[in-house]
């Protein structure tokens, strides 16, 4: 016997059946709450333990670039999440191609055309930004070690988020930087990760591959293509079949 789901009901919109309940194109709405809790709470505790108590310098200067900063980190984030990526596998099938390679006759499918370039943006200013705080919180504990004497252990006891701040702003900082460094390269040589993780062109040239500059600006700089997905269309129904499988014993 065959079993058939019907997963759209009729006059079912896209949007309403879209990964990510509707709130973001992500699959994983929860990270983009998670990551901006996180950026928000490192504004606050920066701009009131630490920005304020400064010597020597501006506070309200530090405190605006901060949150510029944090401005510009979020609204990224924003447009990475809540932009269609335009997610389109690579293939090099005549059956689903859609560019032609003048350079070898190949025909290819590009990924991720429409916000690669939003999320190479977030992670490059939200380095920028966590460097800022974690060089200022630095500084802080310096300050306060010199006036009262203390180590690390009388700085976790009389100003423990100070210290929770700089270690969170280090460990964001080589999460961030090995992110940025990685896709940078996959942007110059024109890879994608999965193809990077299967080496899927060790001992090969990459086919895809116009050389560095030509790379960073078709990724950066080419305009954005038009979503594919209409989200206001009729859902497609998808039927899942499966053979049943008879009952044991």
């Amino acid at each position: 016997m065959v079993a058939m789901e019907l997963n759209a009901a009729k006059g079912t919109r896209t949007y309403q059946v879209w990964p990510g309940n509707n709130v973001t194109l992500s699959s994983y709405p929860r990270g983009l709450f998670l990551t901006s809790v996180s950026i928000l709470i490192s504004t606050w505790i920066f701009t009131i333990y630490i920005a304020n108590d400064l010597q020597n310098t501006n506070p309200t200067l530090v405190i605006t670039i901060c949150s510029i900063l944090t401005i510009v980190v979020i609204v990224n984030l924003i447009l990475v999440t809540a932009i269609d990526p335009g997610i389109i596998p690579r293939s090099t099938q005549q059956s689903s191609v859609e560019d032609t390679d003048s350079n070898n006759g190949s025909r290819r499918k590009k990924f991720m055309q429409r916000n690669y370039r939003f999320y190479l943006a977030f992670l490059m200013t939200a380095l920028v930004f966590f460097i800022y705080i974690f060089a200022f919180s630095c500084w802080r504990i310096h300050q306060r070690m010199l006036e009262s004497g203390t180590g690390l252990f009388g700085m976790l006891r009389n100003y423990p988020e100070t210290l929770a701040l700089t270690l969170f702003s280090f460990a964001a900082i080589w999460f961030l930087g090995g992110l940025a460094i990685f896709h940078s390269t996959l942007t110059a040589i024109n890879q994608t990760a999965y193809e990077n993780f299967r080496n899927r062109y060790e001992g090969s040239p990459n086919p895809y591959d116009k050389g560095i500059i030509s790379n960073i600006t078709e990724v950066l700089f080419s305009p954005l293509p038009p979503s594919r997905v209409d989200f206001r269309a009729e859902a497609m129904p998808r039927w899942n079949v499966e053979d049943e499988k008879p009952p044991l014993g």
